[in-house]
């Protein structure tokens, strides 16, 4: 009788579990298993301050796409505030709990592919913005657009 009353209550434990990743999708395609935060998906904006010699800012526009792409768009100022490159990518993403990887795609003047990828700290501050921990010490706050 101990038997079934104790595995009657691993039965009622383990179909009243829930998942804590409610807005965590999984996508596979063949080997791979990327990891979507959906928290992310949308349009963001947001300044990067760089204070490295020569100090700038960026101003960023991303979205992030619910199947792991995207876009986005950089627009980089000089200290006078004048704006000195505009940059757009193709982006891929993905995601865990606590980092982000973002793949940014640009192609040459000969059309050559080049990735530029970048794995960062995140954490949301609430659920209309989040911040980027760089490995320099910078932070970028982004806002939903």
């Amino acid at each position: 009788m101990k038997k079934l009353l104790l595995l009657s209550l691993i039965f009622i434990l383990s179909a009243c579990s829930g998942s804590d990743d409610d807005n965590v999708t999984s996508n596979q395609d063949d080997d791979d298993n990327i990891t979507l935060n959906l928290d992310f998906v949308g349009s963001w904006h947001g300044t990067s301050v760089d204070t490295s010699q020569p100090p700038m800012t960026e101003e960023i526009e991303i979205t992030f796409e619910s199947d792991g792409e995207g876009y986005s768009n950089f627009d980089r100022y000089d200290i006078d505030n004048n704006l000195i490159l505009t940059r757009n990518y193709d982006i891929t993403w993905s995601s865990t709990s606590n980092t982000i990887t973002i793949n940014y795609i640009d192609y040459g003047p000969d059309g050559q592919q080049y990735n530029d990828i970048q794995t960062n700290n995140y954490e949301f501050i609430d659920s209309d913005s989040f911040r980027f921990f760089e490995d320099d010490g910078d932070i970028t706050i982004m806002y939903r657009n």
